[in-house]
């Protein structure tokens, strides 16, 4: 197994980590997302689902839901805690989102909550995601995912920059590279969870997304969304959770 993915286990095999994952309840702007665009909507593919944060709430709302996590350890959770709920219609494995044990078109909608793409390592790795992701839904099917901006108007914009420069100056210098990709971090500090992360720009993301043979139906901001206000371009560069709802396409078309 790649030592990224290894990693990203770890930290969330952690106790108070998967405590602290165990609350069950949508965002108000995932209710809202999922209400629009999930609607007519049956089998659910839920990935990433931690320790059924989102999983539970789905199946409740009448989706049929499969859960999915590489981590074990919130699986067990997870499956412990819908022994105290009654949930039909709901199940959980432990599998890779690169490696999806799913049938052909299985799907008419695919959840990948809470920033969890910014764990699958590398953009090759994103890419097979996605590609996955896309065999596995229905024609016309959905997928809702969230991540940051990967350039953001924050304390972590400067960051950002100077990473930037150090990055490319040991490129132009031959050093030796943890990063396998730029936006890469390892063992975040201030995250205790995320020992590893690879964060790219949400222009990156959406590219991947379209060439990954989908149509953007829509972007923005988690608080936008909250505050029912409309898409903003400048959304590209919050601090924030942002959504991209992509529709399944038969042919791939043109970057964005």
């Amino acid at each position: 197994m790649d030592f990224r993915k290894k990693l990203v286990i770890q930290g969330y095999s952690q106790d108070p980590v998967i405590d602290r994952y165990s609350q069950i309840g949508l965002w108000k702007s995932e209710s809202l997302v999922i209400h629009k665009y999930f609607k007519g909507c049956k089998a659910i593919l839920d990935i990433g689902c931690g320790a059924g944060r989102t999983s539970i709430p789905l199946a409740l709302k009448g989706f049929e839901v499969k859960a999915i996590d590489i981590t074990p350890a919130m699986i067990h959770r997870a499956k412990e805690r819908i022994a105290n709920h009654s949930v039909g219609h709901l199940s959980y494995e432990v599998m890779d989102c690169q490696n999806l044990r799913f049938l052909d078109q299985r799907f008419d909608g695919v959840l990948f909550s809470f920033n969890g793409i910014e764990h699958v390592p590398g953009i090759q790795g994103k890419k097979q995601a996605i590609h996955e992701i896309h065999r596995v839904l229905k024609k016309n099917g959905i997928l809702i995912l969230t991540a940051h901006s990967g350039l953001p108007f924050n304390r972590w914009g400067w960051r950002w920059v100077k990473r930037s420069v150090r990055y490319f100056l040991k490129k132009i210098f031959a050093k030796n590279l943890l990063e396998r990709h730029f936006g890469e971090r390892y063992y975040n500090d201030n995250v205790p969870e995320s020992l590893y992360a690879h964060v790219i720009s949400i222009f990156h993301l959406k590219r991947l997304v379209v060439n990954g043979k989908f149509k953007i139906l829509y972007f923005n901001s988690s608080r936008r969304i909250e505050q029912k206000k409309p898409p903003s371009f400048w959304s590209h560069f919050v601090d924030d959770d942002l959504f991209i709802v992509a529709k399944k396409l038969s042919e791939s078309v043109k970057s964005i």
